[in-house]
């Protein structure tokens, strides 16, 4: 199969290699829109992912779309022709951890572009606990953004919005368009993007706007107390004791990211 092989940082070449087979609990999709993470950028520049080194080469790739094109003899529940995506933390599924739902902290995770070839080629494999079915009203660029949409809803679903809230969204890349979103249809009053994320251009701030945010990078007053919600769209590089400022009491931090090694969710009620 055709494949977009990272070989060196900076450096991809379409190379043909073989076409994955799925094992008795496996699906091999057919891979049909890809969208490009900010964690694919880092790899392609070389840079480390939290406490992982990804091995080169590797296939990037991990927000996408497909079909499915064969399936493992243990399978159910699938048929091939059905439209899917991939959930790309895969845990040992026996730790305790993985048991209580929590398989994106599972020690020995397995994340597709970053420990495993992700999704820039043309068929990829997964344990069907991890392929979910798309509706037909979707189509696959739209589907191929079923991730960051899923962890925006999980950082939303730990900071709830109610009417009235002002929200603070860091972060001005997919995941903070996605949550910002979400706080509007929710009936935020304002939403502020904070935009502190490596993609702090200006198109991106734009972008935010057309999701229902508003831009605030000196000043963050709100009722005079902070915020009501912080949902945090930067896992890892953003300070605690500075979103705590901003958090209005009682409020929440919600880490949206389920980030290795650090808390899912912090902050009081």
């Amino acid at each position: 199969m055709k494949a977009a092989l990272l070989t060196a940082p900076e450096k991809i070449e379409i190379a043909d290699i073989p076409k994955p087979t799925p094992g008795p609990e496996e699906i091999q999709v057919k891979v049909k829109c890809v969208a490009i993470c900010g964690t694919d950028v880092h790899i392609y520049q070389g840079f480390p992912i939290g406490i992982f080194h990804p091995k080169l080469p590797l296939i990037l790739g991990h927000e996408f779309s497909a079909t499915v094109s064969a399936l493992g003899k243990n399978v159910k529940g699938f048929r091939k022709g059905d439209r899917v995506t991939v959930e790309a933390n895969i845990g040992c599924g026996k730790c305790y951890l993985c048991r209580t739902g929590a398989y994106g902290l599972c020690p020995d995770v397995k994340v597709l572009s970053i420990h495993a070839n992700g999704g820039l080629a043309e068929y990829v494999v997964a344990p069907q606990t991890h392929v979910y079915h798309l509706p037909d009203s979707y189509d696959d660029e739209v589907a191929s953004l079923t991730e960051p949409l899923a962890m925006a809803m999980c950082g939303y679903l730990r900071a709830p919005v109610m009417p009235g809230d002002f929200v603070a969204v860091l972060g001005a890349g997919t995941g903070g368009f996605c949550l910002a979103a979400l706080a509007k249809m929710a009936g935020a009053e304002k939403v502020i993007d904070r935009g502190l994320t490596i993609f702090n251009e200006a198109k991106h701030h734009v972008r935010a706007l057309h999701f229902g945010a508003r831009l605030n990078r000196h000043r963050y007053k709100a009722t005079g107390l902070g915020f009501h919600a912080n949902i945090d769209k930067l896992a890892i590089a953003c300070p605690v004791d500075f979103i705590v400022a901003i958090c209005i009491a009682p409020g929440i931090f919600a880490r949206a990211d389920n980030a290795i090694g650090y808390p899912v969710c912090f902050g009081w009620r």
